[in-house]
């Protein structure tokens, strides 16, 4: 059991353009009405050329597992997606938007360890720390996995790619599936009533185990009280597929989508930036800022439309990000921030003078700061810049700013080299700091790309490219060579099973 998203699977993010000319030849040649879709006879003619004996019944099943329409007809899309699960295929990394598969979340994440590894500050990060990095993370791939994806992010074998490429990488090496907006799943009624049952339970819960969300057994009981009936394996392998563990807590947007799984929804709309208006759905349909930051919207968008600033900071975004939009130390005091998140995000003591602050509270605040920058202590600033120049020898206050935020070699200096720098420029160092995540000069010197002595062909590869690093072949209609079949299957490995 899967969730219905199959009109979501992009096979150019699978196949390159040369793969797509041969699967579209391959889609004519089977196509012998020549009406520009596979009907149920073409599709059993198809699988019993490529060696592929099934009964009828099996091939209904086929088909409906891929036909996104439900016509029981296959056009070329939904032939492509038959290629992808026949032969396993995964995304290729050099083809796909990361911003397709990863949350902003484990973007932040990925930023900072990028940052953390780009020694040179020249917008890269070397594959020997990207390989460091999936052990770190104990990333379920082998080395042979890491070694391909890698090849596709750096086909130059230069040793270092951007954050981009990094990005691309991670998406495919942790198997990360297509963000699923569950609002183009379900109506608005729906979502009305899947919160209103999702937050009884909720409360419930957290009254007993004292936690917001519900847990694999809360949800069971849920399950079956709403009349959905499933036996106990149905169950564990949806909640296996939505990585829920035992002791995990299910927020409402992930049990949307177990409930999309279960009850076999199919996408109703498609919902993107270019032909959505941002405050109709947050007015008229109540979009929270979570579900309209899926859509494509922005802060700018926010910001422009007049969605309050309280409610902004509330839901998604920091004090930082909220005056990097362009937001006054005014407009956030009147959205409910105080005076030391203010301060610590870089805002002036003019601007905050203006906001309403009084002088004796601005003056405490940056005693406060003075004591914790001065003895190196800059868990108080929302971001860190990893070297910072007031460390330097030779600057006007020698002080915090290391590495990671660790003291530098003078934690305690004289007050009067401290106080020949004002307290904003220092925090401003930090908070203004953005980092380079891009190739800032050409690579004019080739690194070796170090290839792990282990790799070896395997018979179950999902590699079905015709430049993927191992050349025995996975596709059910495309051969090694990504060129369609004239003959079944005999000497090469089976296709996945169906």
């Amino acid at each position: 059991m899967t969730l219905e998203v199959d009109d979501l699977i992009e096979p150019k993010e699978y196949f390159t353009e040369e793969t797509l000319g041969e699967l579209r030849k391959a889609f004519t040649a089977f196509d012998t009405s020549g009406d520009g879709k596979l009907e149920r006879d073409e599709v059993f003619a198809m699988f019993t050329k490529l060696g592929k004996k099934m009964t009828m019944k099996q091939l209904t099943a086929v088909i409906q597992d891929v036909d996104v329409d439900g016509n029981m007809e296959l056009d070329f899309h939904e032939l492509c997606m038959l290629e992808i699960k026949m032969s396993n295929a995964r995304p290729r990394a050099s083809l796909i938007d990361y911003k397709r598969y990863l949350s902003t979340k484990v973007i932040d994440k990925l930023q900072q360890w990028f940052v953390l590894n780009d020694l040179e500050e020249q917008g890269l990060i070397s594959t020997d720390s990207i390989t460091r990095i999936v052990e770190q993370q104990d990333v379920r791939a082998t080395p042979e996995e890491v070694e391909s994806v890698l090849i596709e992010v750096d086909p130059e074998g230069m040793g270092s790619i951007d954050f981009e490429r990094f990005c691309n990488f991670w998406a495919v090496i942790t198997k990360a599936k297509p963000l699923v907006n569950y609002r183009e799943f379900l109506t608005m009624e729906e979502v009305k009533t899947y919160k209103t049952i999702f937050n009884q339970a909720s409360s419930t819960a957290s009254l007993v185990n004292g936690r917001p969300g519900l847990s694999r057994r809360e949800l069971e009981t849920l399950f079956r009280r709403e009349g959905i009936a499933l036996k106990k394996s149905q169950l564990n392998h949806v909640f296996e597929e939505f990585d829920i563990g035992v002791s995990a807590s299910v927020d409402f947007q992930k049990f949307c989508l177990l409930l999309i799984t279960l009850l076999k929804k199919r996408r109703i709309r498609c919902l993107d930036k270019g032909s959505c208006d941002c405050w109709q759905l947050y007015l008229e349909e109540e979009f929270t800022i979570e579900e309209l930051m899926k859509v494509g919207f922005t802060l700018a968008d926010f910001k422009k439309v007049g969605i309050p600033v309280g409610k902004l900071y509330r839901e998604s975004f920091t004090p930082l990000q909220l005056r990097q939009a362009g937001y006054s130390a005014t407009n956030l005091r009147r959205g409910g921030l105080g005076l030391m998140e203010l301060r610590s995000c870089g805002f002036s003591l003019v601007e905050l003078r203006e906001a309403g602050f009084s002088g004796a509270a601005l003056a405490e605040a940056n005693k406060t700061f003075y004591g914790c920058l001065s003895a190196g202590n800059l868990a108080m600033l929302p971001q860190i810049c990893p070297r910072s120049v007031l460390s330097r020898p030779g600057s006007a206050w020698n002080g915090p700013g290391g590495r990671n935020g660790e003291p530098s070699e003078v934690t305690s200096p004289p007050a009067s080299r401290f106080a020949a720098r004002q307290m904003t420029p220092v925090i401003r160092e930090h908070t203004d700091w953005k980092p380079k995540l891009h190739r800032v000069r050409p690579r004019s010197k080739l690194i070796a790309f170090k290839r792990p002595t282990t790799c070896r062909p395997r018979l179950s590869s999902n590699l079905n490219f015709p430049d993927a690093p191992f050349g025995v072949n996975s596709g059910f209609i495309l051969d090694e060579h990504a060129k369609m079949r004239d003959a079944p299957f005999g000497g090469y490995a089976d296709p996945a099973p169906l």
